[in-house]
């Protein structure tokens, strides 16, 4: 059984880069929340990517871009085996699931054993993995054009991130894809909340977005038709800011949570509610509420 193999991995690759519970959780939200649009920054070993696909498969819609370098698991980084390295290999060779994935003597080129576990999983039909650089060290927004093509969409339902998280980092993010999430959407930014600058700055930043006012750092770099974008999302949106952090000492052990939802006197995303006694269909809901 496919789900008894990804508990596995879970097991074995989570705790290499402190995903093995943030897998789960973000399971639980694609499964609540049904976005159909994923996309993911950072892909590591693909735990969370693996998770996030088997949610989206059991919803029965949706899909996940995962986008990398690989360059954590070229040649040259695997030859300089650290403890942590040397120890998820041996347990991977000595897993009757992986070890024909993760031969001891030869470790495969990472994008190949990515999508081998995309199929041993049998989530291929739910995930891409994409070989590209990321580089948030500008705060200038950098062209999205590239990713929502691949997606086959305009807007991104959730936003995973987790490859850097200093405060520039954090802003740079906010700068180059707020414009382009949905109008109910979720932007997860990896151990932010337990980084004391990267905590800061998401207080101040969505503080102010919530006052209506768009912080400076948003808008270096962006055309005209950008800027008006940023005024309008703000306008029209209300942010809520949690943070998940986990009583564990380690350095990845915290994830901020970013809620994104328009303005209205309803929760988001539309779904059944009830209203004195009766049961409101999302499709009420919308004919009323939404403009």
């Amino acid at each position: 059984m496919s789900l008894v193999k990804l508990l596995a991995w879970r097991d074995i690759a989570g705790p290499f880069y402190g995903s093995e519970d943030q897998a789960v959780l973000l399971y639980s939200l694609v499964k609540m929340y049904r976005p159909r649009a994923v996309l993911e920054l950072g892909t590591g070993l693909g735990v969370s990517s693996y998770w996030i696909a088997q949610a989206l498969k059991e919803n029965g819609e949706g899909h996940i871009l995962s986008v990398d370098d690989g360059s954590h698991w070229n040649e040259d980084a695997i030859q300089k085996v650290t403890p942590a390295l040397d120890k998820l290999l041996r347990k991977l060779d000595e897993h009757p699931t992986f070890s024909s994935i993760f031969p001891r003597a030869k470790v495969p080129h990472y994008f190949d054993w990515l999508n081998a576990l995309a199929r041993t999983f049998e989530l291929d039909a739910h995930v891409s993995f994409v070989n590209e650089s990321l580089d948030l060290s500008s705060l200038a927004p950098r062209s999205n054009a590239g990713l929502l093509s691949k997606m086959q969409a305009n807007e991104i339902d959730l936003l995973y991130a987790d490859f850097t998280h200093g405060p520039d980092a954090v802003l740079a993010l906010l700068a180059g894809f707020l414009p382009n999430m949905a109008r109910s959407s979720s932007i997860l930014i990896d151990s932010a909340s337990t980084l004391w600058l990267s905590y800061f700055v998401l207080e101040q930043t969505v503080a102010q977005l919530n006052s209506g006012k768009v912080p400076a750092a948003l808008l270096v770099g962006a055309n005209k038709e950008r800027r008006e974008r940023m005024m309008e999302i703000v306008a029209t949106r209300k942010f809520t800011l949690v943070h998940l952090v986990e009583r564990k000492d380690r350095s990845q052990n915290g994830l901020a949570w970013l809620k994104i939802e328009p303005v209205n006197v309803v929760p988001y995303p539309l779904t059944a509610m009830r209203s004195e006694g009766k049961l409101m269909p999302r499709t009420v809901l919308e004919w009323m509420y939404e403009p």
